[in-house]
């Protein structure tokens, strides 16, 4: 059993240190608040060089940035009960806002919902919160006399929301990969097969890869087939050098305009650390209009500005 989860983009190291070696299977999760807006990593640290005894498993940004912290083999010092912190995978999340309500953000819980299926599914339990310590989502209220997690994130545990969307998660099919878009060169379509030959091989013999594909009644001239529409409009260039008007494609042979090809968040982020996008909130809108998740790519430059 790994003793990190895949999902922890940061770690803190805390060793054996206040820490215990876990004596019981994992059944049960434990969701904390920090009664603070802290980046994952520094209250792991906090906590870790700090003079309180605390520790968790686990920490969440209010970015949704999951750091790890004590290693799920061992019990954290989270809850102030012995048999549930070595029973119990716990998670301190940030909030957004003080007292009295103490919020979690969007990408905060998404994250943690994440996090708990991942755990659910690799120990081998489902999430269900009864009211009781004997329950697999417990409070760390019911151990002490303490507001965690938060009238927020309690009333999240209590109606069952926490609960149903973990299980939505595990239970969801594993997601298929898109088929990646190609970008094709298309010099021109022809009912009649003789002509799109004599096509074909006039840009052969200028050097080029053509090649036919039939679509409905025509045949059509093509070259090339790229991932990334840059490098369609290079070979589109070129072939107007030696006079051949063209156009660039998908793979199914539809026109396609510059741009529909989206890039990766990391691309896009390194975009915006530089200006290209501008300020906020026109700059949220702009990215949200071209199809890229706001939110998402702000994670991203966390991430390279980290």
């Amino acid at each position: 059993m790994a003793n990190i989860s895949k999902l922890a983009e940061l770690s803190v190291d805390f060793g054996s240190s206040k820490s215990n070696p876990r004596a019981y299977k994992v059944t049960k999760i434990t969701p904390h608040h920090m009664a603070g807006n802290l980046a994952a990593d520094d209250c792991a640290r906090a906590h870790l060089y700090g003079e309180r005894e605390a520790s968790a498993n686990y920490y969440i940004s209010s970015d949704g940035t999951i750091c790890a912290g004590v290693s799920e083999n061992r019990r954290s010092w989270a809850s102030a009960n012995r048999e549930n912190d070595h029973a119990a995978i716990t998670i301190e999340v940030a909030d957004i806002t003080g007292a009295p309500d103490w919020r979690i953000s969007r990408e905060a819980y998404e994250a943690l919902v994440e996090l708990c299926a991942d755990i659910c599914t690799r120990y081998g339990f489902r999430p269900q919160y009864d009211g009781t310590p004997a329950g697999s989502l417990t409070m760390h209220k019911m151990f002490i006399d303490t507001e965690c997690p938060g009238p927020h994130l309690e009333a999240l545990i209590k109606d069952g929301t926490l609960e149903r969307d973990i299980l939505a998660k595990m239970d969801a099919p594993e997601p298929q990969p898109e088929p990646a878009t190609l970008y094709r060169v298309q010099a021109g379509a022809f009912k009649i097969l003789e002509n799109a030959e004599g096509l074909r091989d006039q840009m052969t013999a200028a050097g080029f890869e053509a090649y036919l594909i039939k679509v409905g009644n025509l045949y059509k001239v093509q070259a090339g087939a790229f991932k990334s529409y840059e490098n369609a409009e290079k070979l589109q260039r070129r072939l107007a050098v030696f006079g051949f008007d063209s156009f660039i494609t998908t793979e199914a042979g539809t026109p396609s305009k510059p741009g529909t090809g989206k890039r990766s968040n990391e691309e896009i982020a390194r975009e915006v650390i530089e200006g290209k996008w501008g300020n906020d909130p026109e700059r949220s809108q702009r990215l949200e209009a071209a199809g890229y998740n706001a939110a998402a790519i702000q994670k991203e430059v966390n991430r390279i500005l980290r």
